[in-house]
């Protein structure tokens, strides 16, 4: 049986805030314009709305979020890997993974991210507190119902561990 962990990931660096204010300033500078310039209304308020939906998106799913990621034992004493993700008061389980299925944990550079291709019925999903980490770590799930993809912002340690609990968990499943 694995012992419980929670990794809180933080985010390294503040590119996000800035993205934020800068949206949220080109917002404030188009609605000034809007109310100067009477004959481009339509234009300036679709731009200042664009700039308001970018700054909002940004500001929920990078500045203010705290994400989770927990190794535990569900109810049926399978162990798995959950991704919480907490805005606020508001707490919402993004990921849940049955360790069994991880097949491998992984570094990419930024670079590797881009360049990086899943197959075509792999889904690809990126949970990570960063706007555009440096090193991110890709764990393959691969069961009989789902093959993904989950980008994580882990440390070598952090990655090293949900490794083991993996190769463990897959190893008490074959006893």
């Amino acid at each position: 049986m694995i012992s419980p962990i929670s990794i809180k990931p933080e985010p390294k660096n503040n590119k996000a805030r800035h993205v934020f204010f800068a949206c949220l300033g080109s917002a404030i500078l188009v609605m000034v314009l809007y109310m100067l310039l009477p004959k481009f209304k339509g234009v300036a308020g679709v731009v200042a709305l664009g700039f308001i939906t970018a700054a909002i998106y940004v500001y929920n799913r990078y500045v203010c979020a705290v994400y989770f990621y927990d190794v535990t034992v569900d109810y049926n004493d399978n162990e798995i890997f959950v991704i919480r993700q907490i805005v606020g008061k508001r707490e919402t389980t993004l990921c849940r993974v049955d360790l069994i299925s991880v097949q491998n944990v992984r570094a990419l550079t930024r670079e590797e991210m881009k360049e990086y291709k899943p197959a075509r019925d792999t889904s690809r999903y990126a949970y990570y507190p960063t706007l555009s980490p440096d090193v991110v770590h890709l764990i393959e799930v691969r069961s009989s119902y789902e093959k993904a993809d989950v980008f994580v912002e882990l440390t070598e340690d952090q990655a090293r561990t949900i490794s083991a609990y993996a190769a463990e968990a897959r190893e008490i499943s074959e006893t």
